[in-house]
């Protein structure tokens, strides 16, 4: 299966790597040289121009995921990749984009006959080796077409198509939401346990904690 990666920053190279140690046949661009060099060492075609790509891309429909910073998608689908989109096209955004954007983007694309599908992304830096989760919005229609690439990013089962576009990244947010409120409840009580009067070996209580607390 062939797919277009558009974006090769932290996430997207370990995307464009994950499918292509899994004979996906991967196509990306990226701004900057250095990490199209990169990607190219695992397989991965590169490209520096988006026209250029397009014109490599085989077979209908045609594939793309885009993995961008949120600041930016707008422009990136008007100005370049919107002119090289064909009807039956089908268009994934992989970032952190906002879902109330995501449904908007979706209908805008709907009206040239392209399909939009919105992945909140999970997994960091452990995602190419392990999988990512995948939080997944947009239409049961062509959902066959593009489930294989959701479950080889995936661990296999940490996958899904979450509901109607927008879903995806509208999960995805309230996952970040409980994270980081999460992160900070951490913090706030480490804050606690360093200023207590008992001169807590804060390491120890970690690992305390770490071994089968509940």
């Amino acid at each position: 299966m062939q797919i277009a990666i558009f974006g090769l920053g932290r996430m997207g190279i370990q995307i464009a790597r994950r499918l292509r140690k899994n004979d996906f046949d991967v196509l990306a661009w990226n701004r900057s040289e250095g990490p199209r060099a990169e990607a190219e060492k695992a397989g991965v075609k590169t490209f520096a121009g988006v026209t250029e790509l397009a014109g490599q891309m085989k077979g209908s429909p045609r594939v793309f995921w885009v993995m961008l910073p949120q600041g930016i998608v707008d422009g990136f689908l008007r100005d370049q990749l919107g002119p090289i989109l064909h009807e039956g096209d089908i268009v994934i955004d992989g970032g952190n984009s906002f879902y109330k954007d995501s449904i908007r983007r979706a209908q805008e694309l709907e009206k040239k006959g392209v399909k939009f599908y919105d992945c909140g992304t999970s997994g960091g830096v452990w995602g190419e080796e392990n999988g990512f989760a995948l939080m997944v919005g947009g239409s049961k229609e062509q959902w066959s077409i593009v489930e294989p690439i959701f479950k080889t990013l995936s661990s296999g089962e940490n996958y899904g198509l979450v509901g109607k576009n927008g879903a995806g990244h509208f999960v995805k947010m309230v996952h970040n939401g409980i994270e980081y409120g999460m992160m900070e409840a951490i913090a706030e009580g480490y804050g606690v346990l360093k200023a207590s009067e008992f001169g807590l070996d804060l390491a120890q209580v970690t690992k305390i904690y770490q071994e089968g607390s509940v």
